[in-house]
């Protein structure tokens, strides 16, 4: 981790909190599609 690197953290931090919305919002709609 660079600590005297600013941007690059909220980037990262950025990018692990968009990839987690994605999962989230696929494991919400993933039951209605696979079980049907």
């Amino acid at each position: 981790m660079l600590t005297g690197d600013p941007l690059d953290t909220v980037l990262n931090l950025g990018t692990f909190a968009f990839i987690g919305f994605i999962v989230w919002l696929m494991m919400r709609k993933s039951p209605d599609d696979t079980e049907k």
